[in-house]
């Protein structure tokens, strides 16, 4: 969320300590491509959906550090020599180059997101403020669309987690990149403002609890029939006449809880909707709504419908649906009104739900995807590919920790039905080169390069492109390519129980040429 100015500062003391050391030995200037990717995808799941390219490009195009910042420096590394600080005043991203995954895309493990090429310095520079702001969006994206893959097309997804997101910027992510992932709406105000997501929302439990009864509701709630300028002078007594109550003694709910309803269907005869679960779902909730919403139908307007918060939301929601059938013999408005569900819900719970026939219209979901509370950390990293078009690799003993060299091209290979077929990384731009006589590609697992496999060529999409082409950053085309690129993906490379691992390979050139770098860089050990 770059809602204000994020100063260069904003990053890892060791990343100025080493920009002071390029600096001082002469090399910040080297052509570097360093890339950023991350080894496992959340959630247990076998894709991610890529957030926070927007908020990073954002500070990319207006990176400058300021007096303030430089000052600020100054304290932190009294040793260093005034030369460098002067240095940094006038650094800026001009001479970098910068490709990109966009915002909604489809990513695998290991496939360059970001990627950079200047001034060795510059590149290093942005590495912290980058992972920060890329690593929460693209969680709470992916786990967006992981809810939407349970629910399916027709039930609505709603983004509650503001109150419980850790910060401003994680509640303001959590709205804005749910959207993007798969969700309908926010109960974020702010969001909805900013971005123009649709909000959504009813009341809470102390709207209920803060009525202790029905004398407090006033006589001369005036109120409008919708489609007439006929007026009902007591709102209050029209509910007990239309529901036949004589007197108050008659209601056997809670009383408190009628008035409550009664206040605030007067306040917003148009967009009705009750949070039932205050003091008894079946007995109470449920029959207090039934008697407003039955008078605002007879004004002409149409409730929404109801939510529950707690308790066997499976169990209620049927339940609930069987009362609303039974009504809509009297009034058929009751077949188009929601069952809304919240409760702290997680994909697991959301997909259990669903498993037992549970009449749930809407999902409300908070402190589970604003935190990300399954995967908190994405586990991005930044790392150097290539320093004056020389490739550089880091080898650990942990192949998942290799990395792979050399500037990347990245290509997305589908097949005559337009499905996704395997992902290619290769150091060439021109994936033709890599297609041979037969039309076919020959693959190799890039890292163990234990794993071959021929593809036959159809055709391709590029995915990391440079930035500059990227002329609409908004929120509604990364919802759209999200929503397409899965549309590509098998099912089973989708599903949230044991899913098949998508492909992710290199032409087997590049792959040669990994493994020769691999073992030029390796220190071979001598038993004695």
């Amino acid at each position: 969320m770059t809602t204000m100015y994020i100063s260069p500062t904003l990053t890892d003391l060791y990343q100025i300590s080493m920009a002071y050391a390029y600096w001082k030995e002469d090399s910040h200037n080297n052509i570097t491509t360093f890339e950023a990717f991350f080894r496992k995808c959340p959630f247990n799941g076998q894709y991610a959906v890529v957030g926070g390219i927007k908020e990073f490009l954002e500070f990319f195009n207006t990176y400058s550090f300021s007096y303030h910042d430089i000052e600020g420096l100054k304290r932190i590394c009294p040793d260093y020599e005034k030369e460098f600080f002067q240095y940094l005043s006038s650094l800026n991203t001009s001479q970098v180059q910068i490709n990109i995954i966009p915002d909604g895309s489809v990513v695998f493990p290991n496939q360059p997101i970001v990627q950079l090429t200047g001034p060795k310095i510059v590149c290093q520079l942005l590495e912290t403020t980058l992972l920060n702001l890329i690593g929460h969006p693209t969680l709470v994206a992916t786990y967006a669309r992981r809810i939407r893959q349970q629910v399916g097309k027709e039930r609505v997804l709603a983004e509650f987690g503001l109150r419980r997101a850790q910060g401003v910027s994680a509640g303001i992510n959590s709205s804005q990149y749910s959207y993007i992932g798969g969700f309908d709406s926010t109960s974020n105000v702010y969001a909805g403002i900013k971005y123009n997501i649709p909000v959504s929302g009813t009341h809470a439990h102390s709207y209920v609890m803060s009525f202790t009864n029905l004398s407090q509701v006033k006589d001369n709630l005036q109120i409008k029939y919708k489609n007439s300028n006929q007026i009902i002078e007591n709102f209050k007594q029209y509910v007990f006449i239309v529901n036949n109550i004589n007197d108050e003694s008659e209601i056997t709910t809670n009383k408190s809880e009628l008035a409550a309803f009664i206040t605030y269907a007067f306040t917003q005869p148009n967009n009705f909707l009750a949070l039932i679960d205050t003091f008894n779902t079946l007995e109470s909730g449920l029959i207090n709504y039934c008697y407003v919403a039955n008078a605002l139908i007879e004004l002409g307007y149409s409730p929404k419908g109801i939510r529950i918060d707690s308790g066997d939301l499976a169990y209620l929601s049927k339940e609930i649906k069987k009362k609303f059938i039974e009504m809509s013999s009297s009034y058929p408005q009751y077949n188009d009104m929601k069952i809304v569900a919240s409760n702290d819900l997680d994909e697991h719970i959301v997909g259990s739900l669903i498993n037992q026939g549970a009449e749930i219209d809407v999902f409300g979901i908070g402190t589970k995807l604003s935190t990300c509370f399954q995967t908190p950390a994405l586990g991005m990293v930044f790392k150097l590919v290539e320093i004056n078009n020389i490739p550089r690799i880091k080898i650990s003993e942990n192949d998942e920790k290799t990395t792979i060299p050399c500037k990347k091209y990245l290509f997305r290979l589908y097949n005559s039905s337009n499905k996704a077929v395997l992902d290619l990384i290769t150091n060439q731009p021109n994936i033709n080169d890599y297609i041979d006589e037969d039309g076919n590609i020959l693959c190799v697992e890039p890292k163990i390069q234990n794993k071959r496999v021929k593809v036959k060529y159809f055709i391709h999409e590029e995915l990391l492109v440079d930035a500059r082409t990227i002329t609409d950053n908004s929120i509604d085309v990364a919802k759209k390519r999200c929503d397409y690129q899965i549309s590509t993906m098998r099912e089973d490379y989708l599903r949230i129980s044991n899913p098949t691992p998508y492909i992710v390979t290199t032409p087997e050139p590049f792959a040669e040429l990994i493994r020769q770098i691999k073992n030029k860089e390796k220190v071979i050990k001598t038993l004695i």
